[in-house]
């Protein structure tokens, strides 16, 4: 059984803006919630995992692998800890 996810919000719905958000699983989907409400924004639970640590090394994992020095994107995405 899981007890702690990561989950990418983006307000306006872009892949190079937002933030990879992990902690107590019930506590951060409720905090998403409000991304249903607008059309532009979204969120995907990407991973489930048993320990704190592993969802926040998932979150640090994504951040760095956005790989946008070759397409000279801008990176605008961090991990976030929401807390319990």
């Amino acid at each position: 059984m899981s007890n702690f996810v990561c989950v990418w919000v983006s307000p306006r719905g872009f892949a190079n803006e937002g933030n990879y958000i992990y902690g107590p699983e019930a506590k951060v989907l409720k905090s998403v919630e409000w991304t249903d409400r607008n059309p532009n924004a979204f969120h995907a639970v990407l991973s489930r995992h048993k320990t704190l640590k592993d969802a926040r090394l998932m979150a640090e994992r994504r951040v760095r692998s956005k790989d946008t020095k070759k397409t000279g994107v801008e990176n605008h995405t961090s991990a976030v800890e929401l807390k319990a």
